[in-house]
């Protein structure tokens, strides 16, 4: 009967084609506008996407050659584990929850605010310890601690001017994890919250959460971690504008997908747990280098119920540069892939088939590093050394591959609800593929990591381009090697030699892959990071009093240490401090020094603060981040997000760089000769 399927697809290719992306189409713009449910196009595509496995294992495995026969059945191989994962996906995003905040009507069980740190700067922690402070929730019932796992007297002393509780411990066995444990033992708060130390939590964060609890064996309510910097991807590929941050996606739309399996995911910050679930399971789960996904599992083992608020209620600083973040991502790499062997999800006691197959998911999801690099390699194989994975005439691989790769593209932007798409999951995979094959390659087999735990750096302030040679150098090579091969294919071509269908067929995949890996390298050259603190963009009416004059204006962007603002007269530039008067900020004015005036817009100035009381720091961290967050219409994907305009505007941007550094060579060269004369006569 397949056999005639296929005949028939051969056959007919050209009308079902056609029907096909039809078909697809439509039902791509009825499910955009609502008029038919998501589930039609879930269903279609998973139809597709198992058409396609089939068609896979029973008509394009090459067993002719052993190099043939190795590398067919390692793409199929991951190529199948790829389809399980979407399936776990759409199940998991089939109908995600957006749950209605209970009201506390009077329930105000005692909360515990643990802050762990161990070597974070104090700017950072004193913004997240500051903003505890200002949380909504009856005084009496909360308790703020810093646990100092650094032992650092400026880390006391400023939990004493705070006002709030420091804890450090005799040791540090079990990092993260065993920092907070002793906390527990410490304290005695019914509910306990976690947050890291660069999330600012909002002043509605227990309002959101805690009502929850009145629910019968709550374990624990998780809320999105939110973040108010660029990541690399977006900076240093000059997108910010463009597209949200890279976790946006999992941590919104995802975390609301499991939640209606009961399998929502502690990722180790913004969340509130039962003390009584902690004592269920010894407290937080250690052993491993990440002590979060198999802390909430163990949780949800014991039959405790976990929820996901789909709402911003913290944000943090995500890691600053390309460096950081794949020294992140191998942490948590490695710690779910050793929490996996510790605490198989598949044999582990209480979970249901939904929430193993779901963790399952997640833990082979850390192995993507070795699937990218299979998908990679293969064209390139191919194109140089004629080494076969997959034998396809041309035309069926567009018949059955075309529409389901189409298909599952704009389902993925369905579900995926614009906060990301499968071009820039392609970029995110294949940056981080060959530091992250490695990490989970190591790891299964138990080889351990010869660096040092260290968390990961925060509030990085650079004024030079750095370059991530690993991954640069990598994908440089692998850039070389691709067009190698294609020109390998246009020069035959050229001479009158025969092109076969896998001549093309590799071309083209070569010509994706050269997607990721254009961009890898242009995420490796970090972008040099100048600014102490991120800058918000407000509309804050304000007065600046110099001696006798006032200026009459408004703020337009803010931060903790200063401020740009538009005033109705031209500035002069000052040497004496100013007065800035702001009317959301209670104890103004603030004191500010002005550091910059454009020549040709005398009404902009720029402005630091200076020596703020505790009491100003508290009302301007509060108005900075206490904001309510869109998220209908935030973190998602934006115009001008697609490959040409992110290609151009980066190609653009070396240009520029490279006349830049020209002429700062050519000034530096006439100044010397101009020095080598006067030094002459």
């Amino acid at each position: 009967m397949l056999s005639n399927v296929i005949y028939f697809l051969e056959n007919y290719s050209y009308y079902y084609l056609s029907i096909q992306l039809f078909i697809i189409f439509l039902i791509f713009i009825l499910t955009r506008y609502n008029i038919i449910s998501r589930h039609v196009i879930i269903i279609y595509t998973v139809i597709l996407e198992t058409l396609y496995i089939i068609w896979r294992f029973f008509f394009t495995l090459v067993f002719d050659g052993l190099f043939n026969l190795i590398f067919s059945l390692l793409l199929y191989f991951w190529e199948f584990i790829g389809y399980f994962q979407q399936m776990i996906f759409y199940i998991t995003m089939w109908n995600p929850l957006t749950r209605k905040t209970p009201e506390l009507n009077g329930f105000t069980p005692t909360v515990d605010i643990f802050v762990p740190t161990y070597n974070e700067s104090l700017d950072i922690l004193k913004r997240t310890l500051v903003a505890c402070t200002y949380i909504d929730y009856p005084r009496e019932k909360l308790q703020i601690y810093v646990l100092d796992d650094g032992n650092r007297n400026e880390v006391k002393q400023l939990a004493f001017e705070l006002g709030i509780n420091y804890i450090a411990r005799p040791d540090h066995k079990y990092a993260k994890a065993g920092n907070l444990n002793y906390a527990l033992s410490k304290s005695s708060g019914e509910l306990i919250v976690t947050l890291d130390a660069d999330m600012v939590p909002k002043s509605n964060f227990l309002k959101e959460t805690v009502g929850f609890f009145q629910k019968r064996k709550v374990g624990f309510v998780q809320a999105p971690q939110a973040f108010f910097n660029p990541d690399p991807f977006q900076y240093n590929l000059l997108s910010t504008k463009q597209i949200p941050n890279e976790q946006d996606f999992f941590m919104i739309e995802m975390q609301a997908g499991k939640d209606r399996f009961n399998a929502t995911m502690y990722v180790g910050s913004n969340t509130i747990f039962s003390r009584q679930a902690l004592n269920s399971i010894g407290g937080f789960a250690v052993g491993s280098i990440t002590e979060d996904v198999a802390t909430g599992m163990l949780i949800q083992a014991k039959g405790y119920r976990s929820f996901f608020v789909k709402k911003v209620l913290a944000k943090g600083l995500s890691a600053e540069n390309f460096s950081e973040l794949l020294h992140q991502r191998d942490r948590w790499c490695r710690g779910n892939i050793q929490a996996a062997k510790i605490w198989n999800p598949l044999i582990i006691p209480g979970l249901s088939i939904m929430q193993r197959l779901i963790y399952l998911s997640g833990i082979i999801y850390w192995f993507f590093g070795i699937q990218k690099l299979v998908y990679i390699f293969s064209p390139i194989l191919y194109l140089l050394f004629n080494v076969q994975s997959i034998r396809s005439t041309l035309v069926m691989l567009l018949v059955i591959w075309l529409p389901k790769m189409i298909s599952s593209s704009l389902t993925f932007r369905i579900l995926s609800n614009d906060r990301r798409n499968i071009f820039w999951s392609h970029i995110y995979e294949t940056a981080m593929a060959p530091k992250l094959a490695l990490s989970a390659i190591k790891e299964t087999i138990g080889l351990k990591s010869s660096k040092k735990f260290r968390v990961t750096n925060k509030g990085i302030i650079s004024n030079k381009i750095h370059i991530e040679w690993g991954i640069f150098t990598f994908y440089s090579f692998m850039l070389i090697l691709s067009l190698f091969g294609i020109s390998k294919v246009i020069y035959l071509y050229f001479i009158g030699k025969m092109i076969s269908s896998g001549d093309i067929m590799n071309v083209f995949w070569a010509l994706y892959n050269l997607n990721g890996i254009i961009f890898s390298i242009f995420v490796s050259i970090e972008k040099p990071r100048y600014r102490k603190a991120e800058r918000f963009p407000v509309t804050l009416s304000c007065k600046m009093l110099v001696g006798n004059t006032t200026y009459n204006g408004y703020i337009k962007d803010i931060s903790e240490s200063g401020a740009k603002a538009q005033f109705e007269l031209s500035v002069p530039m000052i040497e004496q401090t100013c007065k800035i008067y702001i009317p959301e900020i209670n104890s103004s004015p603030l004191s500010a020094r002005v550091v910059f005036i454009p020549s040709e817009d005398r009404f902009t100035t720029r402005f630091f603060w200076e020596k703020l009381s505790l009491e100003q720091y508290k009302d301007l961290i509060k108005l900075i981040y206490d904001q309510t967050e869109d998220l209908i219409h935030e973190y998602k994907m934006h115009n001008h997000s697609g490959f040409l305009h992110t290609f151009l505007r980066n190609i653009n941007d070396k240009l520029q760089n490279i006349s830049r550094t020209k002429k700062r060579s050519n000034n530096v060269s006439l100044n010397s000769n101009k020095n080598s004369k006067n030094i002459s006569m």
